[in-house]
């Protein structure tokens, strides 16, 4: 449950911060956040990371959910004994709904 728990707040984070950058800059503005440390730039980025994949959706759509499906796989058992590991996978499936959404 606590998996299933934190996605839902991480992907509500994502949601919520993701909107407040639309209505409060302009594409391309950067803000200091902390100076000489931090600033935040709003940049569309339509491909996958690094530009990979050229801009289709589907095709990082289907990515996403397969590294999901392979970490389900990969660290259930994990889950299943520690806190740790169903916290970070429930952080892990927020974000890539979050990502999943923007594509659509």
């Amino acid at each position: 449950m606590i998996l299933w728990l934190v996605a839902l707040a991480v992907f509500a984070l994502d949601r919520f911060s993701k909107h407040l950058i639309l209505v409060s800059f302009m594409p391309g503005e950067s803000r200091t956040v902390i100076p000489h440390l931090l600033w935040w730039t709003y940049v569309q980025n339509t491909h996958g990371a690094f530009g990979l994949f050229g801009s289709s959706p589907l095709l990082l759509i289907g990515l996403a959910l397969a590294v999901l499906a392979l970490f389900a796989f990969a660290f259930r058992d994990a889950a299943q004994r520690s806190l740790t590991v169903r916290f970070a996978f429930g952080a892990i499936v927020g974000g890539a709904a979050g990502n999943i959404f923007d594509r659509i």
